[in-house]
């Protein structure tokens, strides 16, 4: 991502001004130049486990190593970024400089990148069962529970769709996802939409009462018995 929005308020915001009445405008722009760094990553975030990353990332920022990590404490504190991807593997991500450009990730690259986990995480992570997907187009599969599920949601023809715009797009730029099902439901439902709104039905979801009558309509006109 070449650029995001600089708000012309943002010294106003309690982010800045703590880190500017703590760190006078190298705080300012040490906070600016981190949000460049991690827009402009693949992952949008700053690996800083690796020496020469972090010795690049502090040259950037004009600053002290000491005066880095400490300005990168605050940050923390402050949840400005995520505490324990800094704290205990020297990652630095935003979730709410993700969240905030969500709608242009999703544009320029087909989705939004996945959050770095933590060693604990990925250890604590039960082994999932390799589910059988089913081709549902030369490079779309998911399996037919999911599938199934978004026609209940949306309707054959739209789901239809939903499938032919997500395997034109992978046949013609060569993204590839770890799952099929999530990037139809993170991106490609809402393309479908604007592309055909006619496809759109609304479906009345049961009332889960468990009685057969309390779904039932009566006909238009209808007064009651005499």
């Amino acid at each position: 991502m070449n650029y995001f929005v600089h708000d012309s308020n943002a010294v106003e915001r309690g982010t800045l001004s703590i880190l500017r009445g703590l760190f006078q405008n190298d705080g300012y722009a040490f906070w600016f130049i981190t949000l460049e760094c991690m827009a402009q990553s693949d992952g949008m975030s700053i690996d800083c486990s690796k020496r020469k990353n972090w010795l690049k990332y502090v040259a950037k920022c004009g600053v002290s190593e000491e005066k880095a990590s400490n300005i990168l404490g605050v940050l923390a504190d402050l949840g400005a970024i995520d505490a324990d991807l800094w704290r205990k593997k020297k990652i630095v991500w935003s979730d709410a400089l993700v969240e905030r450009l969500k709608s242009k990730l999703i544009r320029r690259n087909g989705g939004v990148p996945d959050k770095p986990k933590l060693k604990d995480e990925l250890k604590k992570a039960p082994a999932a069962k390799k589910a059988n997907k089913k081709e549902y187009a030369e490079y779309v599969s998911m399996t037919e529970e999911q599938y199934a599920k978004l026609v209940s949601m949306y309707g054959d023809a739209f789901v239809e769709k939903a499938v032919e715009i997500l395997d034109n797009y992978k046949g013609s730029t060569g993204k590839t996802y770890k799952d099929d099902y999530r990037a139809i439901c993170n991106w490609v439902i809402d393309e479908t939409k604007k592309r055909h709104p006619e496809l759109i039905k609304t479906y009345a979801a049961p009332s889960g009462t468990g009685n057969p009558f309390d779904d039932f309509q009566f006909p238009e006109g209808y007064k009651g018995d005499d």
